[in-house]
């Protein structure tokens, strides 16, 4: 300790730097995330969302979407989900292994079309826009 300076002082003094240290090390990291948020987009394009197809422009049948199943899929086990969810199946192209469902009670479409969409028997799920 220097002579002409308490203890207390430089107790006092210790935490006060130490509390602007932190808040310079807050604002340097809100920054740094500003800008990676700004530029991001153009450093990494995001990917899309496996299993979902981006949403077409145009009116969706209400309460409908679609489903395309993988080539190697069991259709049967979609079948059981569906049930268990409560969609209804409402036809399948067996050609395009395509299923158009009515969106169960208590979902909305976005819902359901990323529910199917996580499925590993599901290749992609989207709004029905007929």
């Amino acid at each position: 300790m220097s002579p002409g300076r308490s203890w207390r002082t430089d107790r006092a003094v210790g935490p006060a730097l130490m509390g602007s240290r932190r808040l310079l090390l807050v604002v340097a990291l809100v920054a740094v995330t500003s800008l990676t948020g700004m530029f991001g987009s153009r450093l990494m394009p995001l990917q899309p969302q496996s299993g979902v197809l981006p949403f077409e422009s145009g009116p969706a049948v209400p309460g409908e979407f679609v489903v395309k199943l993988r080539p190697e899929a069991s259709l049967e086990t979609l079948r059981i989900y569906t049930s268990a969810l409560g969609a209804v199946e409402l036809e399948f192209n067996e050609e395009q292994r395509v299923l158009r469902l009515r969106i169960p009670p208590g979902y909305s479409v976005s819902e359901v079309v990323r529910l199917y969409g996580g499925r590993p028997e599901v290749e992609y799920a989207r709004p029905n826009h007929e």
